[in-house]
């Protein structure tokens, strides 16, 4: 009996400093929770794992709580719905955790604790059935794994596939998995598209199939550089052929996949299509071409010039005019072709400092050099030339040196002509004065009547030679002019009323508007004459009993002075030569009213020669409206004062 009694006390030392090892264990995990709760659920263990990761300390649960409160209770809820649904029974709280280990003897399930701070963190809890000597269930134990950074890593990760996913199925061009032997592993709706194939034929064959034949040697070299390791993407511009036949040009970027042992897995492809641009670029090189071939082929020089008035484009017209291939002066400044004397004055050369922006804008005349030295009067017109990223301008240049020649011997035989008829035409005027104002003696109806209609005539006559012989004054530059500072309203004044009497005789009156507060560099006869030319017309067509309006006003740097009548007006056709010698309206209503043809002509060129500037506008709703502008002595440059 002693000896039974010293082996059990022996049995019993030896069992009790096992179950003291095994709680110093259960204890000493702080890596996981370990959590014992008794049949009824209220926890009997908390290790200082749980402590550590719940956040409660183990008196303020064991023998008072169940594990049901630190579980999430949304996910409490859904799981027991499910274990309603999966095995219709009925269960809630602590029994909802330990349900399936009362059955199976062990659980494994994903949850989420919530921490005596309210934070989440979500969890693998194993929970197992505990047995007593009988087999009967006596409690359950759970061990807990945070398992969060896992859990974030693999939504982070499902994010990331599903954005591919999104991505590769929605992408507006097409896309395609291609497997290293050639493959077509999956592609998306755009691919199908483009080469009119379903996705279950491209994914019956390979990416060779669907190649231009004269693209694939190409291609297939890229691949296998991938394949090698000299690559890991690479991008060309290549052909595929569509179901139709038709060929279809795209950019393709393909990147390699590969393992983590740096096997290859798949590429990537992508495919742009560019067909419309490869087309559109087509016709835009056959729109040059055939722009070029009609540059070539008119007989003015065109020449093009950059930003910094060196020339780029020499065409055929050019290369007869100036003696040089357009290989020899690409590149060189434009003033090049212009005689040393006038090369760095700004005015005279194509004025590439100018920057034209408006439409086609004429130049003064100018002299040109040719390449074997000679000089030639040219006339040159300059247009902007429409360029995505710097300023350009087109140049149209005419060899002008036969009509200048021409101009001028008109010019010559005018003024010849001109002055040896002011002598006698003088004399017949002033004998035909003096007999019809009865001189000479009373003349019956019948003389006076014949000698009137030769007095008009012989007026008329003067008053041409007079415009004739003013123009070629202008011409020759030996008019002479004292432009000096003026008030205009004085002048204009002064002008309606010396030209009252003549609207008078058409039944038509004068109104003046406006004011021009400073003044106005000008010689105040000849802008007298400009006036007149301007209200006399304006009053030969206008309509009867109508008015017409003299309006200035102030135009920044100049001030401007309109005559606006309410006649019918004048074709926009007729609108370019409005100013031009000798030129007339060729209607029925204008040959009923007198005039040289030079009166507008001379105008301009008074205008020009006080630095000011005339032109004309349609009136609405009807009529015609000249103006000049005169450039204001404020801001006459330092240089003319």
């Amino acid at each position: 009996m002693w000896r039974f009694l010293s082996r059990w006390r022996r049995h019993q030392a030896s069992a009790n400093q096992a179950d003291a090892l095994n709680a110093a264990i259960i204890q000493g995990s702080t890596a996981v929770a370990i959590i014992a709760t008794g049949c009824n659920g209220v926890i009997s263990l908390f290790n200082s794992g749980a402590e550590a990761m719940l956040g409660y300390r183990a008196d303020e649960l064991v023998g008072i709580k169940t594990p049901a409160m630190f579980h999430d209770a949304n996910e409490m809820r859904d799981h027991a719905r499910t274990l309603e649904v999966e095995y219709g029974v009925h269960v809630g709280g602590f029994e909802v955790i330990v349900h399936m280990a009362k059955m199976a003897g062990h659980e494994t399930k994903p949850w989420t604790y919530i921490r005596k701070d309210g934070s989440q963190l979500r969890v693998s809890l194993a929970v197992t059935a505990l047995q007593d000597a009988q087999g009967q269930i006596s409690g359950y134990m759970g061990i807990a794994n945070d398992i969060s950074a896992y859990s974030a890593l693999q939504d982070e990760l499902s994010i990331s596939q599903l954005s591919f996913l999104n991505a590769f199925a929605t992408a507006a061009h097409g896309m395609a998995v291609v497997a290293p032997n050639g493959r077509l592993r999956d592609v998306n709706i755009s691919l199908c598209e483009m080469v009119g194939y379903s996705h279950d034929e491209l994914l019956a064959t390979d990416f060779q199939g669907i190649t231009h034949p004269d693209d694939l040697a190409e291609d297939l070299s890229y691949v296998q550089r991938c394949l090698s390791g000299a690559l890991s993407s690479y991008q060309l511009e290549k052909r595929y052929v569509h179901r139709d036949g038709r060929v279809i040009y795209a950019l393709l970027s393909v990147s390699l996949v590969r393992d983590r042992h740096q096997e290859p897995l798949y590429f990537i492809s992508h495919v742009q299509d560019l067909t419309a641009r490869h087309t559109a670029k087509q016709r835009l090189r056959e729109r040059e071409q055939q722009l070029q071939t009609i540059v070539d082929a008119v007989v003015d020089a065109i020449i093009t010039i950059n930003a910094n008035g060196e020339i780029e484009r020499f065409n055929h017209a050019a290369e007869q005019l100036f003696g040089y291939p357009e290989g020899a002066v690409q590149g060189q400044p434009v003033s090049m072709l212009l005689p040393e004397a006038l090369r760095n004055r700004r005015h005279a050369g194509f004025a590439p400092m100018q920057q034209v922006r408006g439409p086609l804008s004429a130049l003064p005349e100018i002299e040109g050099q040719r390449a074997d030295g000679s000089h030639f009067w040219m006339e040159v017109q300059l247009a902007p030339l429409a360029h995505a990223t710097e300023f350009k301008q087109v140049a149209v240049v005419r060899d002008i040196t036969e009509r200048r020649r021409v101009e001028r011997m008109k010019e010559e035989f005018i003024s010849t002509v001109s002055h040896e008829l002011r002598t006698p035409l003088t004399a017949i005027a002033g004998s035909l004065d003096l007999v019809v104002t009865g001189v000479m003696g009373s003349l019956n109806s019948e003389q006076e009547q014949l000698l009137t209609i030769a007095q008009r005539n012989s007026q008329r006559l003067s008053y041409l030679i007079n415009d004739l012989l003013d123009m070629d004054r202008l011409v020759s530059g030996s008019i002479d002019l004292t432009i000096e500072a003026h008030d205009l309203a004085p002048i204009v004044t002064e002008s309606i009323s010396l030209n009252s009497s003549y609207a008078a005789q058409f039944g038509v009156s004068y109104r003046l508007h406006g004011q021009c507060p400073e003044e106005v560099m000008v010689d105040a006869a000849r802008l007298q004459q400009v006036l007149a030319n301007f209200l006399s017309n304006a009053a030969k067509f206008s309509p009867e009993n109508s008015v017409v309006d003299i309006v200035m006003e102030d135009r920044g740097l100049y001030a401007r002075i309109s005559v606006l009548d309410s006649g019918a007006g004048i074709p926009e056709a007729k609108w370019n030569k409005l100013f031009a010698k000798f030129s007339q309206l060729d209607s029925s209503d204008t040959r009923q009213r007198s005039g040289t043809g030079l009166g507008l002509a001379i105008t301009k060129a008074l205008a020009e020669c006080m630095q000011a500037r005339v032109g004309y506008a349609p009136r609405e709703p009807h009529g015609s409206a000249f103006y000049i502008d005169l450039l204001k002595k404020t801001k006459v440059p330092q240089a003319m004062t």
